[in-house]
């Protein structure tokens, strides 16, 4: 596992850049005028849904659909991607923060809320469609789950539950799909609190005040049988806890943070990184930013180069276009917890 989280480490150093030499296994699947932080893949391959930022002063719907003619349109529509300021936060998309087709095969959209003046709680929740219809299925809100200064960044499942990250303040957020209860968990812990600023490319990053960036709790992985939340915060330092003490501290509000963060274990010595994936056999791969692994042992690495944008890069951007979606092939396909 080790091996496997270095390689794509220093891979990514390449993919950050389109003109260096790449590794003969890397393809260049496509490329895109906006960079892309979340990326799927519905099982038949025939469509490919990105969650594309707009951190390069770019403009756009945060949530598209590419066809097999390689053309790009609004999911699901026009009216979900253009949401202003006064309009009902409930019914669009504030801040897509990622995108993920489920074990369920339906795409789960996490929207952090995010308006001029930061979260607006309304907006803040995950929505779910189905993909034959196209239309919403269900609405999670997550307004009392979230603070002024929260970034929801990301989800992965677990049965009947499921786990989201809170990278502005550093926590996990556990979830039952069915109740549509949910709970901050491990808040300010020090496992999911940056201890070192984000970097990139050699250098730490500063943001828009010329301050280093620090970016908490953000990659979570389930492990394939169910019984690990792997996670950490951008800089590295991966931790695991067990699904079962998550569980009980989502059902019983005597179980404190301080209770939980002893049930926490680091668990490897991982690198800054953008995103990470796990495979079948659980094996954990990480960097650029919102990988996706199909039926097909196929890895998608879109290399964002978010580390380049003006609010990671001391107001300066540097994003190189087209942004490119490579391809790379892997031993294993996605485990079923995940998606199919």
């Amino acid at each position: 596992m080790i091996s496997s989280l270095f390689y794509l480490s220093i891979l990514a150093l390449h993919l950050a850049k389109p003109t260096c030499a790449l590794d003969p296994q890397v393809k260049l699947a496509f490329t895109i005028d906006r960079p892309s932080q979340g990326f799927s893949i519905t099982a038949d391959g025939k469509s490919i849904f990105l969650q594309l930022a707009n951190f390069d002063d770019s403009t756009g719907p945060g949530l598209m659909e590419r066809q097999a003619n390689g053309s790009l349109t609004a999911y699901p529509n026009q009216a979900w991607n253009s949401w202003t300021e006064g309009d009902d936060p409930t019914t669009a998309f504030l801040s897509v923060a990622a995108q993920r087709i489920g074990p369920d095969g339906q795409l789960w959209l996490i929207d952090n809320g995010y308006g001029s003046d930061g979260v607006i709680p309304e907006g803040a929740k995950v929505v779910t469609f189905n993909l034959t219809t196209n239309q919403r299925t269900r609405t999670y809100p997550f307004g009392n789950l979230t603070h002024t200064a929260s970034l929801l960044d990301d989800i992965r499942f677990n049965g009947n539950e499921a786990y989201s990250t809170d990278a502005g303040v550093g926590s996990i957020i556990a979830l039952d799909l069915v109740t549509g209860h949910g709970r901050r968990l491990l808040q300010n812990a020090p496992a999911t609190v940056g201890y070192m600023p984000t970097s990139g490319e050699g250098y730490l990053m500063r943001n828009l005040t010329n301050e280093f960036n620090f970016i908490h709790a953000d990659q979570l992985e389930v492990s394939p049988d169910g019984k690990w939340l792997h996670f950490q915060t951008t800089a590295g330092g991966m931790s695991r806890i067990a699904t079962k003490y998550l569980h009980s501290a989502l059902h019983n509000d005597s179980i404190t943070d301080a209770d939980l963060a002893l049930k926490v274990k680091p668990f490897a010595a991982t690198s800054c990184t953008g995103s990470t994936a796990t495979d079948s056999e659980g094996v954990i791969l990480v960097w650029v930013d919102g990988m996706w692994l199909d039926g097909q042992k196929r890895l998608w690495l879109p290399a964002a180069q978010f580390n380049r944008a003006p609010e990671w890069h001391n107001g300066t951007n540097e994003i190189q276009k087209p942004i490119h979606i490579y391809t790379i092939d892997v031993e294993n396909g996605p485990a079923a917890i995940d998606h199919a």
